[in-house]
């Protein structure tokens, strides 16, 4: 494991921003690809809609997995935020309830968009934002190492090298080039690409991760190439184990969390199997030494 020099090594994220914006003056194009609402027995869950590449252009563009998604940026005197605030006691101005009474046909639709067409909210918009988010490229210079800094308790603090490579920037441009182009095929008016996106420049500084470190423990059949085996246990290190995102070889586009969940249920399955095996060779081994000649030597 440590001559192959790959713990730390294979960070990744989702690379996440803005690329575009739609006229708030034509909101219509939320109806469609806005927030909706899905009901489960008493309980309600809120989803937005998005878009992603085809598996065909990706591999004719050579682009990494990517979604797009549409981000609602409400006014300050936006009647939902007004009612949220009084409800949750941090109004101190009497424009909140001005904006709540004046404001009322927008809340009743509101409403009835919300419970009866699943949809979301009718609301005073700044801006309809059009954001992206990318898998990134597997770079073995992107890593976890420690620096020459300790903690109170004297453990050497990590150092951070994240990097992001012009594939990630190119498959967030042309995604955006797509939606774009796909909202005017179905009679949408279409976003207004930002200059970087139009102009072919890398990410703007205001790109962030979104907090789903992934890689520095990646698998791989090949003890050369990864740091773990497909059951999640360390090459060359028999009963240790690693569960989790790190273990990624690669990232996708989508939230890491339910695979991050199966992994760690087939990893216990497996170790209850191997536990359960080891139990029983211990009882066979057992029942063996009570039934040795010794015993039948001393019973007689």
């Amino acid at each position: 494991m440590s001559a192959s020099d790959l713990v730390g090594r294979f960070l990744m994220d989702h690379p996440r921003g803005e690329v575009g914006s739609f006229d708030v003056k034509s909101p219509e194009i939320l109806r469609h690809f806005g927030l909706h609402h899905v009901s489960s027995g008493a309980r309600s869950y809120r989803f937005r809609h998005g878009f992603r590449l085809s598996p065909a252009v990706q591999r004719e563009e050579g682009l990494l997995n990517c979604t797009a998604w549409l981000d609602e940026d409400a006014l300050d005197d936006d009647p939902w935020r007004a009612i949220t605030r009084i409800v949750h006691g941090e109004s101190r101005s009497v424009k909140d309830f001005r904006a709540v009474v004046t404001q009322a046909d927008m809340l009743v639709k509101g409403a009835f968009d919300l419970a009866v067409r699943k949809r979301g909210l009718a609301r005073r918009l700044k801006a309809i934002i059009l954001s992206c988010m990318t898998e990134q490229v597997p770079d073995p210079d992107s890593r976890i190492t420690l620096s020459d800094r300790k903690d109170r308790f004297g453990v050497p603090l990590s150092r951070i090298a994240w990097k992001v490579n012009e594939a990630e920037a190119r498959s967030i441009r042309r995604t955006a080039e797509l939606v774009a182009s796909e909202v005017t095929r179905l009679g949408y008016a279409p976003p207004t690409l930002y200059p970087w996106v139009t102009d072919k420049k890398p990410l703007p500084p205001d790109f962030i991760d979104i907090g789903h470190p992934t890689g520095a423990t990646r698998m791989s059949d090949d003890p050369a190439k990864g740091v773990v085996d497909a059951t999640c246990q360390v090459h060359g290190v028999d009963g240790l184990f690693v569960v989790g995102s790190s273990v990624f070889p690669t990232a996708g586009h989508a939230n890491p969390t339910q695979m991050i969940v199966a992994l760690a249920i087939r990893a216990a399955d497996m170790l209850k199997a191997r536990h359960l095996v080891v139990c029983n060779t211990a009882m066979c081994l057992l029942s063996w030494l009570t039934e040795s000649p010794l015993s039948v030597l001393t019973d007689a």
